[in-house]
């Protein structure tokens, strides 16, 4: 191969490469939420299902809080023990436990949107948590991007998109923490 061929290769390659680190979504399934609490059982059982490993919210919910009664009770009041918020540092714990493989770990503050892009562009979608700035908190599944636009599956409202900038900070939330795979 002469020199001409190798650069108009290499120049290729590398203009291909730079195309797929512009944007990427995976298919990640959209599960709402069954109940009030359960953006983090709904985020985690789309990650698992994507996965290959389908999960009834409700088996994840058990499992979590030790309880056997969240499967078949459409019905519960706000305060009920199955029915509450949960920290991302105890679900990755559950997720360790279905996936039985892969290990999920919790992670302080944001990812870079290099990081984001890397995950995204090995197929590991994850869990992020929003902080309210009035209180309480939301996790919602990060699926992909687009330039600065990131890509969510959000267990309460939908799948939609953001920038990059307003999903680390907006005036009614910053991004307190992720639940990534190794």
């Amino acid at each position: 191969m002469n020199l001409k061929n190798k650069l108009s290769t290499a120049l290729l390659l590398a203009l291909s490469a730079a195309g797929t680190a512009s944007a990427g979504v995976l298919n990640v399934p959209l599960h709402m939420q069954e109940h009030s609490n359960w953006c983090w059982a709904a985020s985690a059982t789309m990650i698992l299902q994507y996965h290959g490993r389908p999960l009834a919210q409700c088996t994840f919910v058990n499992k979590a809080f030790n309880i056997n009664y969240a499967c078949g009770n459409s019905t519960f009041y706000w305060n009920s023990p199955a029915n509450q918020g949960n920290w991302n540092y105890y679900v990755d714990d559950h997720m360790n436990y279905y996936w039985g493989g892969m290990r999920f770990y919790q992670q302080n503050g944001y990812l870079s949107q290099a990081d984001l892009q890397y995950r995204i562009n090995a197929n590991k979608p994850f869990i992020m948590s929003w902080r309210w700035s009035n209180g309480g908190g939301h996790d919602v599944v990060v699926k992909g991007y687009s330039g600065s636009y990131v890509y969510f599956n959000d267990p309460w409202d939908g799948s939609y998109t953001r920038t990059y900038a307003s999903t680390v900070s907006a005036p009614d939330r910053h991004w307190e923490d992720v639940l990534v795979q190794y």
